[in-house]
């Protein structure tokens, strides 16, 4: 069997390579997603089809990549895709499901209390089998399939902590800025401490000459490795990786009323990765020393995770027409006149779900079954479309 592994960059996709050896260890992979240091880091020795990068709410970047996944799906033929989101897994989930090509959704650890708006959608598609990683809200149609923490325990250190190294990361996101962190760091670190700093999109280097928007994934979990604090925003992939160092980093969760993140997710993960003993986490205007040396005196070891059980699916699903099909047109481009704020700006009005994702642009259509781009259908009926904001949120 063949399998397609489908994941954005930064935590979405440590996530998928954390999880992937536990449930498809037999299949033939071959991995989705765009090129940046962590991920040519982490897919080195993988088949990788490169796409283009998909940000929170880049509604035109998710029609682009769908565009393109049927060259994708028939170059490789995979039996099943896999995916962690976020916004590729709506890229990709339609295409699929329109060849009968079970979908496979793992929502991401970070989401503790419930789906984020990319599982909200996909729960709408036919074909897509959905996970949760916390069993609190693994209800029906959402299963417990297991977590990416699952393989990590806590020992105190042998010895007395001492801070003469620190990693300080705030993952890899683009489009929101973690400057409030930088800030206090800045702050409350001793000059003495050497830093290791990748600060993604935050400006920094007005407080540390030596900081860095992204550090290639090896040379990262070398430094983790040698530090004896690691520090960084509260995102799965920052955990995962500071966990792999043997390290229980500080993660301070971004907050949306500071403009930090979408939501307040990361509050969430922070909350669980407490109850675990996985990571301290106050958040940024709680942050003191004792809380890196409190890190600073614990240790992590890996063991051995249970499976992360699939469910089997064989049959094939029927074609199904969209809600509103588009009139035949001769070879019309995918997007043509979409308003600039579209990569950026407010959510569009609708997404209609219906077997395929037809997107309301407002004053276009865009139907990704038959990459047809039409005029608006007049008369069409809304009481049979699910309304819905698309915020493809980040991890």
């Amino acid at each position: 069997m063949s399998v397609l592994l489908v994941a954005s960059v930064g935590g979405h996709l440590s996530e998928l390579v954390a999880l992937v050896d536990r449930m498809t260890a037999d299949d033939e992979r071959v991995w989705v997603t765009w090129p940046n240091p962590q991920s040519e880091s982490l897919l080195r020795d993988e088949r990788v089809e490169w796409v283009r990068a998909v940000q929170p709410r880049d509604l035109v970047g998710v029609v682009s990549v769908a565009t393109k996944m049927s060259r994708i799906l028939d170059r490789h033929s995979p039996t099943h895709i896999v995916t962690t989101g976020s916004a590729l897994a709506l890229a990709v989930a339609p295409v699929a499901a329109l060849r009968g090509i079970p979908v496979h959704f793992i929502e991401t650890a970070t989401r503790a209390v419930g789906p984020s708006m990319t599982g909200r959608l996909l729960r709408r598609m036919p074909g897509v089998h959905l996970y949760a990683q916390h069993p609190g809200w693994a209800s029906a149609p959402w299963r417990y399939g297991g977590s990416v923490f699952d393989g990590y325990a806590v020992t105190n250190r042998p010895s007395e902590p001492t801070i003469r190294k620190a990693v300080v990361t705030l993952g890899t996101m683009e489009g929101f800025s973690f400057r409030r962190l930088v800030v206090r760091l800045a702050a409350i670190l001793p000059p003495h401490v050497e830093v290791v700093w990748q600060t993604g999109c935050t400006p920094a280097q007005d407080l540390s000459p030596a900081a860095r928007q992204m550090v290639p994934n090896d040379e990262l979990a070398r430094a983790m490795a040698d530090a004896d604090v690691v520090i960084g925003h509260c995102g799965a992939g920052t955990a995962l990786s500071a966990l792999d160092a043997g390290a229980v980093p500080v993660l301070i969760p971004r907050e949306s009323a500071h403009g930090e993140h979408v939501d307040d997710h990361q509050l969430e993960l922070a909350s669980e990765l407490d109850r675990l003993g996985l990571a301290v986490t106050p958040r940024v205007d709680e942050l003191t020393m004792a809380h890196l040396v409190a890190a600073a005196g614990v240790q992590v070891r890996r063991v051995t995770p249970p499976a992360f059980e699939l469910v089997e699916s064989t049959s094939h699903l029927r074609r199904r027409r969209a809600a509103i099909v588009a009139p035949a047109a001769p070879a019309a481009p995918v997007l043509t006149a979409v308003p600039a704020c579209l990569d950026h700006g407010p959510a569009p009005e609708r997404v209609i779900v219906d077997g395929a994702v037809v997107v309301d642009l407002r004053d276009r259509v865009v139907d990704l079954r038959d990459h047809v781009v039409a005029d608006r259908l007049a008369g069409s009926d809304p009481a049979r479309h699910d309304e819905l904001d698309v915020a493809a949120d980040g991890g």
